[in-house]
């Protein structure tokens, strides 16, 4: 059963205490602090709090995270991503602060990764990415995504990389350029030069 809510004058807000089964449109903006099982959809911008969970598939305009969501993501501007996300990304812009965790596949036309952020999975950057990207899946259908099918496995590699950066690997494809961002031990690219040289 989906929920319509008109919000056209202040954002609809979900608090801490929330815990909603269903899936949710709303008309205009949402901050979400409190846990959705389901679909989420806002023709404006939506907010998860740091202790909203949204275990569904997110539409929107814009969109902040600092919560967790389980499931694909689709934003037609900009997504700022402070939290966890485990599933697909269709976005405009996104913009991955160091604290943030992304398992899953990515496409966005302009991508800010800061130094610290987890990640696993490829990613396409170009004007087409939100053109080529299909719509978001059932929830329960993006739980194995990209190299790793669980969280737990990449802050286990972001743990044992340290300080050292991603390694990229590019490739063409089309009009888009897809990399896959894997975290590498220091030894694992130490060892491989060496074999380079020898």
């Amino acid at each position: 059963m989906t929920q319509h809510t008109d919000t056209a004058a202040q954002p609809t807000v979900f608090g801490s205490a929330c815990q909603i089964r269903g899936d949710i449109s709303i008309d205009g903006d949402a901050i979400i602090l409190g846990t959705i099982e389901g679909d989420v959809e806002a023709s404006g911008r939506i907010e998860i709090g740091e202790d909203g969970n949204v275990r569904g598939n997110v539409q929107a305009g814009h969109l902040s995270i600092l919560g967790r969501i389980e499931g694909d993501v689709r934003c037609e501007e900009v997504l700022e991503m402070s939290g966890h996300i485990e599933g697909n990304i269709a976005c405009g812009k996104i913009e991955i602060d160091s604290s943030a965790t992304l398992v899953g596949n990515l496409r966005a036309k302009v991508i800010a990764i800061s130094e610290g952020a987890i990640y696993r999975g490829e990613v396409y950057i170009g004007p087409e990415a939100l053109d080529e990207a299909h719509q978001p899946r059932h929830a329960a259908a993006s739980r194995s995504v990209g190299p790793a099918s669980t969280a737990a496995e990449a802050e286990a590699d972001h743990e044992e990389a340290g300080d050292d950066a991603a390694e990229i690997e590019t490739a063409p494809q089309r009009s888009s350029r897809p990399v896959s961002g894997l975290l590498r031990r220091r030894s694992e690219m130490i060892s491989r030069s060496n074999g380079a040289k020898a």
